[in-house]
């Protein structure tokens, strides 16, 4: 299913391809599809390997971390303009978590063996898109280093129940904190 004018406009304002050119974002786009996952599909299981990474078009997933016990935790519900599976386009390697359909979504995936063609060829856009990863990662382990020493010393923040990125988080403690991280730009 080819892009439209209306996907572009969409990409342009998502941090994760931030600063590319028009033709950058074109050549970025060249390793999408479209999928759409209906409530309850799984787009990935914990362990699995995994190199592709899924922007939220429509809809809503659940990231979720299974307990040895049985217990599933539900770490971030992502909304639109939200990624997931991103650090995979760095360094393709299993999967820490679970990812999962909560509404009928329609998902940019980005092609981890295409975009790694990409990068091999010396694009441009590639490198910027793995820059704002690296951007967005930072950004995720200074928080969590925050909120562990918070933690830590007994000391508590504010919870947000919805950020401008379209994650939901419930006011808890520590989890919650983790839930928020999904969310960030960096």
């Amino acid at each position: 299913m080819p892009m439209t004018d209306e996907d572009y406009a969409f990409l342009r304002k998502l941090p994760l391809f931030r600063r590319l050119t028009a033709d950058e974002l074109t050549s970025i786009a060249s390793t999408m599809r479209m999928r759409r996952a209906r409530p309850g599909e799984l787009l990935f299981e914990q362990g699995e390997a995994g190199d592709d990474a899924f922007v939220v078009r429509r809809g809503k997933l659940a990231v979720e971390l299974p307990l040895p016990d049985g217990v599933v935790r539900t770490v971030a519900k992502l909304g639109e303009g939200t990624v997931v599976g991103e650090a995979c386009l760095v360094m393709p390697s299993p999967r820490s978590l679970r990812a999962r359909a909560l509404l009928d979504t329609t998902l940019f995936v980005i092609d981890g063996g295409r975009f790694a063609t990409l990068r091999t060829a010396r694009d441009p856009g590639a490198y910027k898109v793995i820059r704002n990863i690296a951007l967005t990662l930072c950004d995720r382990l200074r928080d969590t280093n925050v909120r562990i020493q918070e933690h830590w010393q007994g000391r508590e923040r504010a919870e947000i129940e919805r950020t401008a990125r379209g994650v939901e988080v419930a006011p808890r403690t520590a989890w919650s904190r983790l839930r928020q991280l999904f969310g960030r730009a960096g």
